[in-house]
């Protein structure tokens, strides 16, 4: 070491001793130590954790009657063992397994879980296989544990899957028919279609579909789709058909303002509705009488081309003719002549189901009323698969033709028999005793007058081309869920959730509810649900890992901002958007944007009364664009290369370049959106949220319509790969005006189609749904 640093030590040395204290004073310094031993020791009396007060004296002192005698542990800490003990009895250890495993306790502990979420009948066997999901306020299966996406599809398109939809929630208004329909017509519109007026459905024997709003606001305020049924009529006295029955079939998420808008339609006397010694929800004015039969009826889908083999081979028709001292209520109910015919074809109904190949063979719509017997009698012991049919009866396959109007009458819409049948049923304990005492295994036990008799009732549902989707609901009584559905799975049905709906009426190219009714209040909830779902995944991703939507030139990565696009449009602010659903005027935009139409100009170049429909249809197709300028038209697109659309995906209107250069190069992708400034980026810097509405225009532009290089008049709100069509397809809802200036393009119509996470723009044909 050199001697500069020697001093600099030295120097150092020297302040360190210049700072020493000149004196130690011992009495203090100890002072200080033992109040720091002493709460030391003090921290170690304590007893914290989990340990007992018997635990921490030490090893040698430790006895085994201490931890349930306190009298054995030492005095000075009896006092405290004894205040253990009182917060142990306080809060008592959770019972046993086995305890609360028993039946008795289960039943507490299942409505203490249904107390917030109603569960359906089929909750437990579905909570072992499903994946369970809370919406609408009920309890529901989404999807199976397992990857079922493909053998869903393969299912309705080969075979049958079956859906518990009970959470579908029923309405039955009785009255004379003329003040029914008087108030109900204020909630709807024929320019959507047939309302509950329809001829076609006044008798009972089909299911009518229709879309209802709130009272004369049409057509704003939607208010969603609903399925309605009128009891049948008879052939009985005329005095006896002035009150009519009709029940009215909706979506648990609009349930509450259907009910408020039906007390505005038949102005209840007393304003507080009144409850019903069921427990049913009821009101009525002088004329009508609606009652709610929400959670009383429930309903079965089963759909693909194997359901009339499943159905025949689980719906035996019962026997009416055993009788006894004391008469069943079938016996009463089929001494009516008219009733007992009825009786007679829905048997020959049935037994047509084994020789028809798929439902869709049947009147649309149509329905049936069927009186069954036990059908866990029925049921085998193992799974079973269904065969197909081999050899096809055409003169049986439009069988329901042939059929009498009566087939559709069924005890199901009295409710003194609802509640006989649901009270009446064999417990399975006694039914396992009674079919253990059969001689040979396997063999269908005859019950005799102790059988079950269930009222059912069939309605068909029509598929799209080729009867894909097509189908049978099957509403049952309460309590009987269970039993049905065990028995069709093991006939060989697959069960699915709400997803696989959402994906049948994605390949059926339909509008599933809510999902696809922007315009309502349960479509706007879903929408704010889905979108939270998407902000609370985007802000749990890293910052680097981010896709940074401005640089995209994503308007809306969240929401969907219909009301400023339709606003960007009409060059005005609109404070309410509808979903165009008259009938007529689509039906002139679907002539307009067919993709078809160019092919069959060229198939038929000759074809007369073509020019004179096109100038026809010039002057409508204005009409419609004038009329509905604030409306937004369901969409299908279907891509022409490559690519799958995705939700939030934008629908824009391409230049006359890119159909210049897509016109030559038939393999051209598509162009790209250039990468967008990020204004925002010094912001982002100093961690500034953001919050969800806050998130809007890429350039601080207020025009959605213009924030990207490409024109948008839309959005794609569900997309996906099409297992049956093998290309990527997508539905959303484009704006009125955006289509008019579409359709000034050159036929077919071509739209550009972009993912909120990518620059490329990809070509799509575009129809109206």
């Amino acid at each position: 070491m050199n001697s500069y640093g020697q001093n600099r030590g030295m120097k150092r040395k020297a302040n360190v001793l210049m700072e020493r204290p000149k004196e130690v004073g011992i009495m203090q310094y100890a002072q200080s130590r033992a109040n720091e031993i002493e709460a030391l020791a003090e921290e170690i009396k304590k007893n914290t954790g989990a340990r007992k007060v018997f635990q921490s004296l030490p090893i040698h002192m430790r006895r085994r009657a201490m931890s349930h005698n306190i009298k054995r542990l030492p005095r000075r800490l009896q006092n405290i063992a004894r205040k253990e003990y009182d917060k142990i009895t306080s809060n008592p250890k959770r019972p046993s397994r086995k305890h609360r495993r028993r039946p008795k306790n289960l039943l507490e502990e299942y409505q203490r879980r249904q107390r917030k979420h109603i569960w359906l009948e089929t909750h437990i066997w579905h909570a072992k296989r499903f994946k369970m999901e809370d919406r609408w306020g009920y309890r529901i299966p989404l999807h199976s544990t397992d990857k079922s996406i493909k053998a869903c599809y393969r299912a309705t398109q080969n075979y049958c899957q079956i859906q518990d939809v009970s959470y579908m929630c029923c309405i039955e208004i009785s009255g004379e028919e003329k003040n029914i329909l008087e108030g109900l017509c204020h909630l709807t519109n024929s320019a959507t279609g047939l309302t509950f007026g329809a001829q076609s459905y006044m008798n009972g024997t089909r299911e009518g579909h229709t879309c209802v709003y709130k009272y004369d606001k049409y057509p704003y305020h939607a208010i969603g789709s609903v399925s309605y049924l009128w009891k049948p009529e008879t052939n009985q006295d005329e005095s006896n058909l002035i009150s009519r029955q009709l029940w009215i079939w909706c979506h648990p998420s609009c349930y509450n303002e259907l009910w408020e808008e039906l007390k505005i339609c038949f102005k209840p006397e007393n304003n507080d509705s009144t409850i019903s010694k069921l427990g049913q929800q009821t009101f009525s004015s002088q004329e009508v009488t609606v009652i709610s039969l929400k959670d009383t009826l429930n309903r079965h889908r089963l759909i693909g081309p194997s359901s009339n083999q499943i159905l025949y081979q689980v719906l035996k028709p019962a026997n009416i003719l055993k009788k006894d001292a004391s008469e069943q209520w079938w016996q009463k109910y089929y001494q009516i002549p008219s009733q007992s015919l009825a009786y007679t074809q829905q048997g020959e109904f049935i037994e047509s189901l084994d020789k028809t190949p798929s439902p869709g063979e049947y009147t649309p719509h149509s329905v049936i009323g069927v009186t069954v017997g036990d059908p866990r009698i029925s049921r085998p012991e193992r799974k079973t698969k269904v065969s197909k049919i081999k050899d096809v009866d055409t003169e049986n396959t439009l069988c329901y033709d042939k059929l009498v109007p009566d087939v559709s009458l069924s005890a199901l819409w009295n409710s003194d028999i609802r509640q006989e049948v649901k009270t009446t049923k064999m417990s399975d304990q006694k039914l396992n005793e009674l079919k253990s005492d059969i001689m040979v295994p396997g063999s269908f036990a005859d019950l005799g007058i102790e059988e079950s008799r269930v009222p059912v009732i069939l309605v068909q549902r029509p598929g799209t081309s080729g009867n894909y989707g097509s189908g049978w609901d099957v509403i049952l009584p309460q309590n009987w869920s269970m039993a049905f559905w065990l028995t069709f799975i093991y006939h060989g049905a697959r069960a699915a959730g709400s997803r696989d709906l959402e994906s049948l009426a994605f390949e059926q190219s339909t509008p599933y509810y809510p999902n696809d009714y922007p315009d309502t209040s349960a479509g706007s909830i879903h929408e704010q649900k889905s979108a939270e779902k998407r902000k609370n995944k985007f802000d749990k991703r890293p910052p680097a890992k981010r896709c940074n939507y401005v640089k995209l030139g994503i308007s809306a990565p969240f929401l969907y901002p219909w009301k400023d696009l339709t606003s960007s449009w009409n060059d005005d602010c609109i404070e309410h958007v509808y979903v165009l659903r008259d009938r007529k005027s689509l039906k002139v935009l679907s002539q307009v944007f067919n993709t078809n139409n160019k092919s069959i100009n060229q198939q038929y170049p000759n074809k007369p009364r073509q020019k004179t429909i096109h100038g026809k249809l010039e002057i409508t197709k204005e009409s419609v664009f004038e009329k509905h300028n604030s409306s937004l038209v369901h969409v299908e697109l279907t891509m022409l290369l490559r690519g799958v659309p995705d939700e939030h995906a934008m629908i824009c209107i391409p230049v006359e370049k890119d159909i210049e250069l897509f016109q030559k190069d038939k393999t051209y992708s598509g162009p790209k959106e250039p990468v967008h400034k990020d204004k925002n980026k010094t912001l982002k810097k100093k961690n500034m949220a953001q919050s969800l509405m806050e998130l809007k225009s890429v350039d601080s532009s207020p025009c959605v319509r213009k924030s990207c290089r490409r024109e948008i008049i839309g959005f794609v709100n569900h997309g996906g790969f099409s297992l049956g069509s093998g290309n990527g397809r997508g539905q959303g809802f484009c704006t009125t005006k955006g289509l008019q200036f579409l359709s000034q393009q050159t036929s077919p119509c071509y739209v550009l189609v972009r993912n909120p996470t990518s620059y490329q723009y990809r070509f799509a044909y575009i129809n109206i749904l």
